[in-house]
């Protein structure tokens, strides 16, 4: 429960003060806040974060890592075929896909990590505290979740094409994700349904 007060002091004749107050309870407008605020961080499709999100975290994981050291990587994965299941099977499947990709890979995420929806088919993992190596890992263990799902409505075998990056040092959040976007395109040129080992 969230209360407000507030109060204004009377000075009397007698040169006492007497205090007038009340007491609101503010709690529907702080639920209502705090929803706004999921709102604008949150895709509402997909119920991951956003893009908006994604670079917010980013710029921070970056200050950190420039302030205290460390590791930070990135997975970047675009869903393979999307429009063909959109096409095929129409927009609500496409959808619900979208939901299903996101249910699979939040539930094989460790803590730290953040799942985002950078838009249309396409997912970003900000991996904070991880190698090269470790994303590479991590990303074979999502591939293989997605492989496995079974969507209703969707007789297609979803699956999607990885990229990776890892901070190089003095590197911003554009040359990571233009690296890992790059990685993507290896994946699919090279047959789709592929994790692409970063390039060092």
């Amino acid at each position: 429960r969230w209360l407000s007060a507030a109060s204004t002091p009377e000075r009397l004749a007698d040169g006492s003060v007497l205090w007038h107050g009340f007491v609101s309870d503010i709690t529907d407008l702080k639920r209502v806040e705090q929803e706004l605020r999921a709102l604008s961080v949150t895709d509402v499709l997909t119920g991951a974060y956003n893009r908006r999100f994604f670079q917010d975290r980013m710029q921070a994981e970056l200050k950190r890592i420039d302030r205290h050291g460390g590791d930070l990587s990135i997975i970047m994965l675009d869903v393979d075929h999307f429009k063909r299941i959109n096409d095929r099977f129409g927009h609500a499947a496409g959808d619900q896909v979208l939901r299903s990709i996101s249910e699979k890979i939040s539930q094989r995420l460790r803590s730290d990590d953040v799942f985002c929806r950078l838009g249309g088919e396409e997912f970003m993992v900000v991996c904070p505290g991880t190698r090269s190596a470790q994303a590479y890992q991590l990303a074979l263990s999502l591939r293989e979740a997605l492989r496995n799902q079974v969507i209703e409505g969707v007789d297609h075998v979803v699956t999607a094409s990885f990229g990776i990056a890892s901070r190089r040092a003095g590197e911003g959040i554009d040359a990571m994700l233009l690296r890992a976007d790059s990685g993507v395109y290896a994946a699919k040129q090279g047959g789709r349904d592929r994790v692409e080992p970063e390039q060092l």
